[in-house]
């Protein structure tokens, strides 16, 4: 006796269209996924005068989706340093700080990374008023742990001496410096 099963048939790309979301939901994305990239410019020069810290005008506002995601920052531009007069030690560099701002209007500011020398020169070279530049790039992982807005922050500091840092300057005039951020699902 021969059994004879017919199924009706049916168009593989049409089911697979009726499952499809368009769009594959975040809450779907597997580990490892980027949810979002965000980026800021800013071409305005500026400078840190002596010894102390400075939050530049290089800021990104970023609310991530996830708060158990990983936020890649990066920093790219250019950074200048003049010593103004000799016999002094110019040390100076950069730093990305983060501030998330919570629903009752409290800031909690952390450092994403640790103040970077980008330069150092060494005491009693003799040499007044040089001039050090680079195109300086900076890659850190962040866990802020929240759906809060995020600022993160560029800053330009120096340690002691007579001297200054800049943001965006070199050699030909203004240039551009840029924060980005993405955060990748976990």
């Amino acid at each position: 006796m021969t059994v004879r099963i017919e199924k009706p048939a049916f168009n593989l790309r049409s089911k697979l269209n009726d499952l499809d979301f368009g769009v594959v939901p975040l809450e779907k994305m597997p580990g490892g996924s980027i949810i979002q990239i965000q980026e800021s410019t800013q071409n305005n020069v500026n400078i840190q005068s002596g010894a102390g810290t400075l939050d530049t005008d290089l800021t990104l506002d970023f609310w991530p989706r996830f708060a158990s995601s990983k936020i890649h920052i990066e920093f790219n531009g250019w950074i200048w340093a003049k010593l103004i007069s000799s016999n002094n030690d110019l040390q100076g560099g950069i730093a990305i700080k983060r501030n998330i701002t919570y629903a009752n209007n409290t800031t909690q500011s952390t450092q994403v990374t640790d103040l970077n020398r980008t330069f150092r020169r060494a005491e009693n070279s003799n040499i007044a008023n040089m001039d050090l530049g680079v195109m300086q790039n900076i890659h850190a992982i962040d866990t802020p742990n929240t759906i809060h807005k995020i600022t993160y922050v560029l800053q330009l500091y120096v340690i002691g001496g007579s001297h200054y840092m800049q943001l965006n300057n070199n050699w030909t005039g203004n240039t551009t410096a840029k924060l980005t951020a993405m955060e990748i699902k976990q």
